[in-house]
């Protein structure tokens, strides 16, 4: 039996209605079959069955669904969208091409994942029609792996990519020591002996690395050879000198002290020599971050209650200050090329992340928008992404890794309970703190970058 269902554009389409839904000749019966999708296999305007491969009223997505990425124990809600031509309402239901890897549930609009064992699969949506009609929309979700690589934490690659340092603390010992290994996690070994020794970070020509040593209120800044030779105190100051930051061409590096009383950013030589104050304000400076060609340095200030971003030459002159927002904003990072800077909220308050020109023109741009906190960004060599601790709503309290492209663009976190990443010269990989001490994701896993 034959109907026809007028659509909200006056396009009139024909359906074969199987007899048994079709009590009687009635036309009204005929109607009420076609209108409740009784009425499957849309005929052509000729009364001409469609071939099974066409069916122009069976529901089409919107457009693709972009790659997912979503962690061990994390979840991602994923936005589906498909158009029916008659209006119907659409029910979803999802499959995986590899159900260990990610779980999901389909409701409405909206496909939710959990990760639950490394690897990549498909996951296929299919829309369905009340006449039984459908239309299906696949993507990739990408679960990645997290290799523990050391029990630690404040890891730092080598410039050449072969070797990690990292603080870790010896059987027996109630403070931390600096360590370096391969990053095949061969040739663990220790290169100090101090109390507190944390955050190493390496010269640029990999040969030395210079660290913080001490409490919270007593710290120095020392030098070490790569080797574990040469130890050195750089500051002996009372009071903190930490957070040390080296120029791009390893002659000077640049820290935050409380010697004067407040934080200020300084400069000395490599060798602890020369140490100039920079700022000299009785406001607090902190986190001095050098630009790529060594000209420029980056901090955030107090200068009325909330954190700025601030400028300034290598030398202490021209100081600019960047933004001037409600949110306090900190922790700068240049980008490889010079020409932005990212920045987030302080420690363990809330926030996204953002960028902006470093020269302050234009607006500032938000980064990220699914972080109830982004923090610490660290920009990709190829300046292409920014890696970030987050605090995710969809896994709060948890904290995790995450990524998102340079424009704002897939942002995803990779791992929970992480902290503090830092990418490879080659960036491919990632390091950070994790529950179980250094841990790595190896993003070429996802096979692509």
């Amino acid at each position: 039996m034959r109907a026809s269902k007028r659509l909200a554009n006056g396009t009139i389409r024909r359906f074969l209605c199987a007899p048994k839904f079709v009590q009687g000749p009635s036309a009204l019966a005929v109607l009420l079959a076609a209108v409740s999708g009784a009425c499957g296999n849309p005929l052509t305007p000729d009364g001409n069955l469609l071939p099974p491969d066409a069916h122009p009223l069976a529901p089409t997505s919107c457009g693709p669904v972009p790659e997912q990425t979503v962690p061990v124990g994390g979840s991602v809600s994923v936005r589906v969208c498909f158009s029916d031509e008659n209006g119907d309402p659409v029910s979803l239901s999802a499959s995986s091409s590899r159900g260990a890897v990610a779980a999901f549930v389909a409701d409405d609009s909206t496909v939710t994942l959990k990760g639950v064992y490394p690897g990549t699969t498909t996951v296929t949506v299919m829309a369905r029609d009340p006449g039984g009609l459908s239309g299906t929309v696949s993507f990739s979700v990408w679960v990645p792996r997290v290799v523990p690589l050391a029990d630690g934490y404040n890891p730092a690659w080598s410039p050449d990519g072969s070797r990690i340092a990292f603080m870790s603390r010896p059987p027996g010992a109630d403070d931390g020591s600096i360590f370096v290994m391969n990053v095949d996690r061969g040739g663990v070994t220790r290169l100090t002996n101090s109390i507190g020794d944390q955050y190493p970070v390496w010269s640029p020509d990999g040969s030395r690395i210079a660290f913080m040593s001490g409490q919270r209120d007593s710290s120095d800044i020392y030098l070490v050879n790569a080797d574990g030779s040469g130890a050195t105190n750089l500051t002996d100051n009372p009071g903190f000198d930490g957070r040390p930051a080296w120029s791009p061409d390893g002659s000077r590096i640049a820290f935050m002290s409380q010697r004067d009383g407040n934080y200020e950013i300084y400069v000395m030589n490599a060798d602890g020599s020369g140490a100039t104050n920079l700022t000299n304000n009785p406001g607090n400076e902190m986190n001095p971050a050098w630009s790529p060609a060594g000209a420029r340095i980056a901090y955030n200030a107090f200068p009325a209650g909330n954190s700025d971003i601030y400028v300034m030459n290598a030398d202490g002159s021209g100081v600019t200050r960047l933004t001037s927002h409600p949110r306090s904003e900190a922790y700068p990072a240049w980008s490889p090329d010079g020409k932005r800077l990212a920045f987030g909220p302080l420690a363990d308050t809330y926030g996204d992340i953002y960028a902006m020109n470093a020269d302050g023109s234009g607006a500032s741009s938000r980064l990220t928008k699914d972080f109830a906190q982004g923090f610490g960004p660290v920009w990709s060599p190829d300046g292409a992404r920014i890696a970030f601790r987050s605090l995710r709503r969809n896994d709060y309290p948890r904290l995790s890794v995450s990524v998102v492209n340079a424009d704002g663009s897939g942002e995803a976190s990779l791992a929970l309970g992480a902290n503090g990443p830092t990418w490879s010269p080659d960036g491919q990989k990632i390091v950070f703190d994790c529950n179980s001490g250094i841990c790595l994701v190896d993003l070429s896993e996802r096979g692509h970058r």
